[in-house]
Protein backbone atom coordinates (compact mmCIF):
# COMPACT_ATOMS: atom_id res chain seq x y z
CA UNK A 1 0.00 0.00 0.00
CA UNK A 2 1.31 3.33 -0.78
CA UNK A 3 -0.31 6.57 0.57
CA UNK A 4 0.44 9.68 -1.31
CA UNK A 5 3.70 11.40 -1.39
CA UNK A 6 4.42 14.01 1.17
CA UNK A 7 1.66 13.19 3.56
CA UNK A 8 3.42 11.81 6.29
CA UNK A 9 2.96 8.01 6.00
CA UNK A 10 5.40 5.91 4.75
CA UNK A 11 5.08 2.58 2.10
CA UNK A 12 5.24 -0.81 3.38
CA UNK A 13 4.61 -3.92 1.69
CA UNK A 14 1.56 -6.18 1.57
CA UNK A 15 0.65 -9.40 0.35
CA UNK A 16 -0.78 -12.74 1.42
CA UNK A 17 2.04 -14.88 1.74
CA UNK A 18 2.19 -16.05 5.16
CA UNK A 19 6.08 -15.00 5.38
CA UNK A 20 5.18 -11.77 5.36
CA UNK A 21 3.71 -11.92 8.95
CA UNK A 22 7.26 -12.68 10.06
CA UNK A 23 8.43 -9.74 12.50
CA UNK A 24 10.87 -7.81 9.90
CA UNK A 25 10.41 -4.20 9.88
CA UNK A 26 8.90 -4.42 6.26
CA UNK A 27 6.06 -6.37 7.24
CA UNK A 28 5.10 -4.06 10.20
CA UNK A 29 2.08 -1.88 8.42
CA UNK A 30 1.06 -5.20 6.94
CA UNK A 31 1.01 -6.99 10.27
CA UNK A 32 -0.87 -3.68 12.09
CA UNK A 33 -3.53 -3.89 9.32
CA UNK A 34 -3.88 -7.52 10.20
CA UNK A 35 -4.29 -6.83 14.00
CA UNK A 36 -7.07 -4.29 13.38
CA UNK A 37 -8.77 -7.09 10.89
CA UNK A 38 -8.56 -9.53 13.57
CA UNK A 39 -10.00 -6.76 16.51
CA UNK A 40 -12.91 -5.60 13.86
CA UNK A 41 -13.68 -9.93 13.56
CA UNK A 42 -13.41 -10.88 16.74
CA UNK A 43 -15.46 -8.13 17.47
CA UNK A 44 -17.76 -9.72 15.74
CA UNK A 45 -18.53 -6.65 12.87
CA UNK A 46 -19.30 -8.88 10.09
CA UNK A 47 -20.24 -6.23 8.22
CA UNK A 48 -16.66 -4.45 8.07
CA UNK A 49 -15.47 -7.58 7.57
CA UNK A 50 -17.47 -7.71 4.03
CA UNK A 51 -16.96 -4.56 2.82
CA UNK A 52 -13.36 -5.22 3.13
CA UNK A 53 -13.57 -8.33 1.61
CA UNK A 54 -10.71 -7.38 -1.18
CA UNK A 55 -8.44 -5.71 0.84
CA UNK A 56 -8.64 -8.63 3.58
CA UNK A 57 -7.63 -10.76 0.63
CA UNK A 58 -4.79 -8.91 0.29
CA UNK A 59 -3.26 -9.50 3.32
CA UNK A 60 -3.59 -13.53 3.30
CA UNK A 61 -7.11 -14.18 4.99
CA UNK A 62 -8.71 -17.33 4.16
CA UNK A 63 -12.07 -16.72 1.86
CA UNK A 64 -13.81 -18.19 4.75
CA UNK A 65 -12.93 -15.16 7.20
CA UNK A 66 -13.20 -12.32 4.66
CA UNK A 67 -16.61 -13.43 3.72
CA UNK A 68 -18.03 -11.95 7.17
CA UNK A 69 -20.12 -15.11 7.65
CA UNK A 70 -18.41 -16.59 10.72
CA UNK A 71 -20.10 -15.61 13.38
CA UNK A 72 -17.39 -14.81 16.01
CA UNK A 73 -20.36 -13.51 18.69
CA UNK A 74 -20.80 -17.17 19.56
CA UNK A 75 -17.13 -17.91 20.33
CA UNK A 76 -16.16 -17.81 24.20
CA UNK A 77 -12.96 -16.09 23.71
CA UNK A 78 -10.93 -18.15 26.75
CA UNK A 79 -12.35 -21.25 25.20
CA UNK A 80 -10.46 -19.77 21.84
CA UNK A 81 -7.08 -21.30 23.35
CA UNK A 82 -7.75 -24.29 25.01
CA UNK A 83 -7.35 -26.34 21.82
CA UNK A 84 -3.99 -24.51 20.49
CA UNK A 85 -1.67 -27.34 19.22
CA UNK A 86 2.16 -27.26 20.60
CA UNK A 87 4.67 -25.38 18.14
CA UNK A 88 8.33 -26.51 18.84
CA UNK A 89 9.89 -24.28 16.16
CA UNK A 90 11.94 -21.35 16.27
CA UNK A 91 10.39 -18.27 18.12
CA UNK A 92 11.04 -16.34 15.22
CA UNK A 93 8.73 -18.87 12.96
CA UNK A 94 5.58 -19.24 15.47
CA UNK A 95 3.74 -15.88 13.84
CA UNK A 96 4.65 -17.12 10.56
CA UNK A 97 2.89 -20.88 11.42
CA UNK A 98 0.26 -19.22 13.44
CA UNK A 99 -0.82 -17.16 10.36
CA UNK A 100 -0.50 -20.18 8.07
CA UNK A 101 -2.94 -21.56 10.84
CA UNK A 102 -5.72 -18.44 9.95
CA UNK A 103 -5.70 -19.94 6.38
CA UNK A 104 -5.16 -23.67 6.70
CA UNK A 105 -8.15 -23.95 9.02
CA UNK A 106 -12.02 -24.93 8.49
CA UNK A 107 -12.29 -23.75 12.17
CA UNK A 108 -10.41 -20.72 12.35
CA UNK A 109 -10.69 -20.49 16.21
CA UNK A 110 -7.64 -21.93 17.37
CA UNK A 111 -5.77 -20.61 14.86
CA UNK A 112 -7.21 -17.11 15.60
CA UNK A 113 -6.35 -17.40 19.10
CA UNK A 114 -2.41 -18.65 18.30
CA UNK A 115 -2.30 -15.62 15.98
CA UNK A 116 -3.82 -12.97 19.11
CA UNK A 117 -1.36 -14.90 21.56
CA UNK A 118 1.96 -15.15 19.20
CA UNK A 119 1.61 -10.98 18.80
CA UNK A 120 1.67 -10.33 22.70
Amino acid sequence: MSPSEGDGYEDFFVAASPDTAAEAPEFEGANVCRAAALSTMLGNDRTAAQMLEAELGELGFSPQLRSGDWDWGTRDPAGLFAGLPPFDGAPEERRVRHWEMVGETAEPDGAVASTSASAL
